[in-house]
Formats: C-alpha cells, structure tokens, sequence
C-alpha cells in the first residue's frame, strides 16, 4: 500500500486484542460525545500537532511512552497528558506541550479509531455471514415454491440484498471513516471534502479523478481545547494501475485544501545520495511556481521564493530532497517538497507564517545537531 496508510496499519498491527478492545471499551463506555482538554491548546500546538500528526502517518513517528490514562482526577501526574477515561478529558500541563506529548494524544486518538473500525470489520463479517445462512436456507425452501412466488420472492430477495449492501458499504465507509462525530453544520461535509480534494489533483496534476477509489478518514481531532474547533478531512484518491495515490488534507472549516501529497509505491524517499545541484535553475523554479500557484488558488501570486537545502557531511541532500518555499501575496507559505533524484514534486503544502518561522528553525536546529549543513537560500 501507501506510506500514510502503511503506518497508519503498522501501528494498529501492533495492538494486542486486549489493547484494541480497551480502547473500544473506553469509547464506547464514555458518556462524553467528544473528547475534550483541561485547557485549550496554543496556536504553536495546533499547529505543531498537525505537523507531528502528518509525520505519524506519512514517517512512522511514534511517541515513545502510551498516553496515561487514569481513572480518577486524583491520579493527575502534573507533567504528564493524563487521559480521565471516564470522562474523555485530556488533562494537559500548564507548560508548552512537547512533541511526545503531542503524540501520545495523536497515537491515542488513532488507535482508537483503528480499534473501533476493526471491530466494525468484524461485526461486518459476522452480519454477512449470518445474512448468506438466512438467504442459502430461503433459496432451498423457496425451490418448491410456485414459479410467480418464485419470482416474487426473487425481487424481494433482490431489493434485500441491495438494501443489505448499502448498509454494508455504509458500515464500511463509517469504518474507513473511524469514530465520525456529529459535524458543525458550517463545516464541509465529507462529501464536499471529497469535491474539494478532487478538484485539486485535477487543477494541479491534471488528473481524471472520477475513476479514482475514494478512502476518507477523519475525526481523529475533531476538537482541540474545549473552545476553537479543529477539524481536517484525510482523502486518499487511487489510480487505477494501484501504483499512485493521492492524499489531500482538507479543512472542514476553512474550507480550503492544506497538503496534496502524491505517493508511488515505486518510489521511495532516496538516502543521502545526490548532490544537490543547481536548485535555481530559471526552468525548473518557474515549473515548480507554475504548480505551487495552481495549488494555492485562482488569483494568488509569489512575493518572494526560497531554497531550503540540508547536506551530510560529504554534500549529499538529506534523503534527496529540496524544499522550496514560496511566500503568497495572500499572506500564506507554500512549502513543496521536491525529490532531486526522481525529479518531482511530491507534496505541497499551504503553511502560516508563524509555523513557516518556527518549523525552519526547529528543523535547522536538529539537523545541525546531527551534523548537517543548514542552507534556506533566496531565489531570484
């Protein structure tokens, strides 16, 4: 499969039978419609989770402790997330939350949503089974039947299996889906997301993406804090040949299209093996502003374009890649990430100053703490 789904997966395969079925038990065992937070989280969080949450799926990064969960509000261990399962309220520190603690939250909410959808494989399984006995022991006693019974029964037994795939193909999409809650009637509706995602692999790519099957995951973090809604739509567009896929995240609120990532099963991030070359040049920087403006949306322009270039200790690019930056004249950053071994562009996304400032500089700082050269060269 696809590196976001396979780590997605991977981690789920790890969870013992007891551990998926604790985290169902914990769902559906809350009186709570949502999770919550003892305190709402700050803008670097929000958008420092939606980072981690993307590396989660498309790296493999993992936290490196489970999430606390307790029982009472007695056991709160001050600098820790504690998770109260009686109530689904996330218990955070006073202080910035660190990024293990960002992702024992978004580990939680994940395997929560992988357990829950296995169990409703499950159920689908068995429902399916049951239905096949109930219909081989309708058609042997229907064999003796008059020939217009029969055929009346046949297109009863028709529109039931019609009505019975539909709820299985229902069961499966809220599968898919995970722990899908009531959505703010203001924000996009999956459906709409899915418009929404379509419409950017065929403006960008130029892509036909009717025939494409569709897999939708949300909810994982539908609320942050206990004020400002947060809600993305994870949209996964495959090709027909099964080799290429499209994931596109969309903002239910804001209504726009935040990454557009485009995977290959065989093409992988290279190791540190190519120089980086020249990353200026005048036809290559124009072609990558060309597809980063049809990203962005109609009517938006560059301010100003950068090169982030990051180099071992021999000169070769950090798992081959460039990234590029431009700043909008809309006030946002695309960050498109561009492989210099297999000469393409494999992920875009639409960033905030803010986060454009901080994730630079906390990227710099762990790469040169490694060994690396850290370059974000202006390009004319």
């Amino acid at each position: 499969m696809y590196a976001a789904v396979n780590h997605f997966q991977e981690r789920g395969s790890q969870l013992s039978v007891a551990e998926k079925e604790t985290y169902v038990e914990d769902l559906t065992g809350s009186p709570a419609d949502a999770d919550t937070f003892s305190r709402e989280l700050t803008d670097s969080e929000k958008e420092r989770r939606k980072i981690l949450m993307e590396k989660y799926l498309q790296e493999g990064l993992y936290p490196a402790r489970k999430l606390l969960r307790i029982q009472a509000e007695g056991e709160i261990v001050a600098d820790r997330v504690c998770f109260l399962l009686e109530t689904s309220t996330f218990y955070l520190p006073e202080r910035e939350l660190t990024d293990e603690d960002l992702l024992e939250i978004i580990d939680h909410d994940l395997m929560t949503d992988y357990s829950l959808a296995e169990a409703r494989k499950e159920e689908q399984k068995a429902q399916q089974a049951m239905q096949g006995q109930q219909d081989a022991q309708g058609q042997q006693a229907a064999q003796g039947q008059q020939s217009a019974a029969q055929g009346q029964q046949d297109a009863q037994g028709q529109q039931s299996a019609a009505q019975s795939q539909q709820g299985a193909a229902q069961d499966q999409q809220s599968a898919q889906g995970s722990r899908l809650q009531q959505q703010n009637p203001e924000e996009l509706s999956m459906e709409e997301a899915i418009t929404y995602a379509k419409k950017a692999v065929e403006r960008v790519y130029g892509e036909n993406t009717e025939d494409m099957e569709v897999t939708a995951e949300y909810d994982s973090y539908i609320v942050d804090g206990v004020g400002e809604p947060f809600s993305d739509a994870m949209i996964y567009l495959t090709k027909e040949d099964g080799n290429t896929q499209y994931y596109v995240c969309v903002d239910l609120i804001r209504k726009e299209v935040n990454i557009l990532d485009i995977n290959n099963e065989q093409e992988d991030l290279a190791e540190n093996c190519i120089e980086p070359g020249n990353i200026m040049e005048k036809e290559l920087l124009k072609n990558i502003e060309e597809i980063t403006c049809r990203f962005m949306g109609e009517g938006v322009s560059v301010n100003k374009r950068y090169a982030q270039v990051i180099t071992d200790p021999e000169g070769y690019l950090a798992y081959g890649v460039i990234h590029y930056y431009f700043e909008m004249d809309n006030g946002k950053i695309a960050d498109v990430s561009y492989s210099n071994v297999t000469k393409r562009i494999y992920s875009l996304w639409s960033i905030s100053q803010d986060l454009f400032d901080e994730d630079t500089e906390i990227t710099k700082t762990q790469y040169e703490k490694d060994g690396y050269t850290y370059q974000l060269i202006k390009c004319n």
